[in-house]
């Protein structure tokens, strides 16, 4: 069954998100690049991820977040790697989520064919 995307992309400091982004066929873009981050600014990025991360997509479709490892890391405490790494998340109901699988990059090829 195809399903429906929502996606929403958050270009990282070294333009991989940018290059997930067009992968996906992104429509939306936000810049969050730096390379330290005071306690402020990850907890602004949790604030800003956290309701796209618990947040429950409409029936039939998925949501998909194109991101850099900071913002990531900001809303889990998992620094993802190596690079090029996605996780499958689902919402809990309860403001929070599951992760539920990881795909290592290799695994994304696989996925095409």
């Amino acid at each position: 069954m195809q399903r429906a995307l929502k996606i929403w992309t958050g270009i990282g400091t070294y333009g991989l998100a940018a290059a997930g982004a067009i992968a996906v066929g992104s429509s939306e873009a936000h810049s969050t690049a730096a390379e330290e981050y005071t306690d402020e600014q990850v907890a602004q990025m949790r604030a800003g991820i956290m309701p796209l991360l618990t947040a429950a997509p409409p029936t039939s479709t998925n949501t998909v977040v194109v991101g850099h490892d900071d913002v990531f890391e900001s809303a889990t405490g998992i620094y993802p790697e190596p690079q090029g790494i996605g996780f499958v998340l689902t919402p809990d109901g309860q403001g929070g989520f599951v992760i539920q699988a990881s795909l290592a990059p290799e695994d994304w090829v696989d996925l095409l064919e």
